[in-house]
């Protein structure tokens, strides 16, 4: 990544130390320090606060970082989509399993309801979990930038239209609504007697 190197050299150009940047911009010499040595990323609201404090357009800051984000983003949108594909394919099985169990053994139903739970909880901690890891806040951030820059510069809306991944964002729309279903119909046969799925339909 280039953007660190960016940064410095524009803070150099305008004759400002990293204290005197941080203080511009109400941050420690320490994060500007990060951002220069390229192992953290600002967000969305500091990298706009830098191009003002540094009279730049955050497109040269990043302008040759955009193949890198957006590669960085797609590994982050595919690991998401697997991780949903994962979870809806283990609700359908559970789903599958409980309907079963209740149609061939109804005094195990309870017991096969905690286990689905346990087991749902665990991936549902996974999913969340991806979601906070290190390559999707950083993706995260690279797409704030983007979106920052966006419509600065031709090339960057160019980019940022051809990185929207519109297949992975439907994929994920209908991974979330059989989702959302499944789970609404696991909770109608854990509860029988609860009102709430009914209200969530």
């Amino acid at each position: 990544m280039e953007y660190g190197r960016k940064l410095a050299e524009f803070r150099l150009d305008r004759g400002m130390t990293q204290e005197e940047l941080a203080s511009t911009i109400g941050v420690s010499p320490e994060d500007i320090l990060s951002w220069e040595s390229c192992s953290d990323y600002p967000s969305k609201f500091h990298l706009t606060a830098v191009a003002t404090a540094l009279r730049v357009k955050i497109s040269s800051i990043i302008d040759k970082d955009i193949d890198a984000m957006m590669a960085a983003i797609h590994v982050a949108e595919t690991r998401e989509t697997l991780c949903m594909a994962t979870l809806t394919a283990l609700a359908l099985v559970c789903t599958a399993g409980l309907v079963a169990t209740s149609q061939l053994s109804p005094d195990s139903v309870p017991a096969a309801a905690n286990v689905v739970k346990a087991l749902l909880l665990a991936i549902f901690l996974v999913l969340v979990a991806s979601r906070r890891s290190k390559t999707s806040l950083r993706a995260k951030a690279y797409r704030e930038a983007l979106e920052a820059a966006d419509g600065s510069h031709s090339a960057f809306v160019l980019k940022r239209k051809a990185g929207k991944s519109p297949k992975l964002v439907a994929l994920q729309f209908v991974l979330g609504v059989v989702l959302a279903f499944l789970l609404i119909t696991l909770l109608a046969i854990i509860e029988p007697g609860s009102r709430l799925p009914w209200v969530m339909l």
